[in-house]
């Protein structure tokens, strides 16, 4: 040691050693503290303060603390009961409860620390979650009492990790998972030690002091950065809870060990006893933030009760904590998509040029798909006519939201435009329709809707450029509701429907809904639209095209097929000319003769008079 750290540690021992010097020969009237005040010790005090004046210490904390040194130093069990300190400086009895709140000072200063103190399961959960000693005087005074050591290290002029780290910032974001850690691991480590002792009290103030300094650490050198991490925007994104933090960082820390996780050993690291256990299963439920929105997975089948159920951070998550990016938009869909069954990823392969539509319906189509082309979205938003919900955009740049409707008879085209439409975009889509989120079982429908617009969120973000969503057969969904029935069937539906309501109203991103009817478009859907468009069925001029179109020269067939006979004649959708065609061609392939056009007036009859019928999926290969 230096002479500075000499002299600090000198004058405490030298106020311990008038401490007991004056002990046995107290008045039973006398103070202490006011007798060393009129003796030599008077300049010790006055240096102890000036050297240690950040802790704006009192005459009395100086005694304390220098009697609790002194046994630090010189007696091999470095601790000392508080009652002892009680009685040796503040003899007076009506002073008592003045120094038992001294020794509460110094502790909550984090000065002074408690060893055998009995703290309950209850207590330690509230010392965990607020990173403070809340110790009361009843375990005060059932005690003993050492010097914190950051502190014995102010005192002897050394500094330990931790403060030689406090005010420096994270320099990456490694060095950060690594501070985070070393909280994690105090954690686990406290809640393993308690579950060792088969009784309600024990002695835990030595893991609590180590899981405060590291949380204190991880917090100093945080505020320190000025490097955004990705967990703490990642945090931020999901509104995590502390519990909900904690577990994906132990999550994210075992995957780097290469261990995984078990439900029974997260829910263990999550409590202190058989109680909170029961408790904390909520962040493992199907409803629960981190299952719901596929933060989290847990192995297929899993359920509460299956302890040895695998549970494990999702693989873009993981990813993204760790600054290991996908490589592209290809491989971020795998990995926010793997494993459900709720989307299938298409990549367009049509054009609008093989889109058959009347000519006022495709320039509006492809007016819609201008706006993200030119920019139309930030001009909007300068004329103050785009008013988008508060939150609804993270950056100037994110994308837009856009809802078309698209509705019409069966095979008019609505499909395939919506394919059109993100191809011209440049991006890929992805589809799903109400039978994939319908269930039997109470709830599971309305969590189905909750998640597709949840995934369809993440995968906006995620993406440098996002699919486009496009919503099937969703007539169910968007329907009039009709208050006067209140079956369990409406209901559900009802709670459907809000839930399509609000993800209508904060979607970003380009969704394309289609429907057979029109007409039943509720009000409040019909609203959140930006452009609707209805498909009619083809003309005459569009049914020649889609005969043309859809019937290959490389089909043996006669040189006149009588097309246009054909386009006059039968006023099909372009959805009927396709099957058709393709029928024909099996029954050439067949019977192995040329196409002709009766056999293809055949196939036309047989057609309509299935749709009449209403079974026209009975028809064909």
């Amino acid at each position: 040691m230096n002479t500075n750290q000499y002299d600090t540690a000198r004058h405490l021992l030298s106020i311990a050693e008038e401490v007991e010097k004056y002990n046995d020969n107290l008045g039973k009237q006398d103070s202490l503290s006011e007798l060393i005040l009129t003796q030599a010790t008077h300049d010790d005090i006055l240096f102890v303060c000036n050297i240690l004046e950040q802790y704006s210490l009192t005459v009395e904390d100086i005694l304390i603390i220098a009697v609790v040194f002194k046994a630090y130093i010189l007696d091999a069990d470095r601790k000392v009961r508080s009652l002892e300190i009680v009685n040796k400086i503040f003899p007076e009895f009506d002073r008592r409860m003045e120094a038992l709140l001294s020794l509460q000072s110094l502790i909550r200063r984090s000065i002074l620390d408690l060893r055998d103190v009995s703290t309950s399961f209850k207590n330690i959960s509230v010392v965990v979650k607020n990173q403070e000693s809340h110790y009361s005087l009843t375990q005060i005074i059932g005690s003993s009492l050492i010097l914190q050591e950051s502190f014995l290290n102010e005192v002897l002029c050394e500094k330990s990790e931790s403060l030689s780290l406090q005010n420096q910032p994270y320099s990456d974001n490694r060095e950060f998972l690594e501070g985070y850690f070393k909280y994690i691991s105090a954690l686990k480590e406290l809640r393993r030690w308690i579950k060792i002792y088969h009784d309600d009290m024990i002695d835990c103030s030595e893991e609590i002091a180590r899981i405060r300094t590291a949380k204190e650490l991880h917090n100093s050198r945080l505020r320190y950065s000025e490097l955004r991490f990705p967990f703490t925007e990642f945090a931020e994104d999901e509104s995590l809870d502390e519990n909900e933090q904690n577990l994906i960082m132990y999550m994210l820390r075992e995957e780097l060990d290469g261990n995984d996780c078990t439900l029974n050993e997260l829910l263990d690291f999550l409590s202190n006893d058989r109680f909170e256990q029961h408790q904390m299963k909520f962040y493992f439920e199907p409803q629960s933030k981190i299952i719901s929105r596929g933060l989290v997975e847990m192995s297929e089948g899993g359920n509460l009760a299956m302890h040895s159920d695998e549970v494990r951070l999702a693989p873009d998550i993981s990813r993204r904590l760790l600054c290991r990016k996908p490589e592209g938009d290809n491989e971020q869909l795998q990995l926010i998509l793997r494993g459900e069954e709720m989307f299938d990823v298409v990549n367009p392969t049509k054009t609008f040029d093989d889109v058959i539509l009347a000519e006022d319906i495709r320039t509006k189509i492809e007016t819609a798909a201008m706006r993200y082309q030119v920019d139309v979205d930030s001009k909007l938003r300068a004329w103050g006519i785009d008013k988008s919900p508060e939150g609804l955009r993270v950056g100037e740049n994110d994308e837009a939201p856009l809802l078309l409707l698209f509705s019409g008879l069966s095979g008019t085209g609505k499909t395939i435009s919506a394919e059109a439409f993100a191809e011209r975009l440049g991006k890929k889509l992805i589809v799903t329709d109400i039978s994939r989120m319908l269930s039997k079982w109470v709830g599971d429908s309305q969590k189905s809707v909750h998640r597709l617009f949840y995934l369809f969120d993440r995968i906006i973000r995620r993406c440098e450029n996002p699919p486009v969503l496009l919503l099937n057969e969703c007539d169910q969904f968007l329907s009039k509701r009709d208050s006067s029935n209140n079956t369990s069937v409406d209901r559900m539906f009802h709670q459907m429907q809000n839930l399509f309501l609000e993800g209508f109203e904060r979607i970003r991103g380009v969704l394309i809904a289609t429907t057979n009817l029109a007409d039943s478009i509720d009000e409040a859907f019909s609203r959140r639209f930006h452009m609707k468009l209805e498909f009619p069925k083809p003309g005459k001029a569009e049914r020649l095209a889609l005969w043309k179109l859809h019937i290959s020269s490389s089909i043996p067939q006669d040189k006149n097929l009588e097309l246009e006979k054909l386009a006059s004649k039968f006023e099909l959708t372009g959805g009927q000319i396709a099957l058709i065609t393709r029928n024909a061609a099996i029954d050439v392939a067949v019977n192995n003769y040329p196409l002709t056009a009766l056999k293809l007036r055949e196939f036309c009859h047989m057609e309509i008079n299935s749709s009449l019928t209403g079974n026209r999926k009975i028809i064909g290969f």
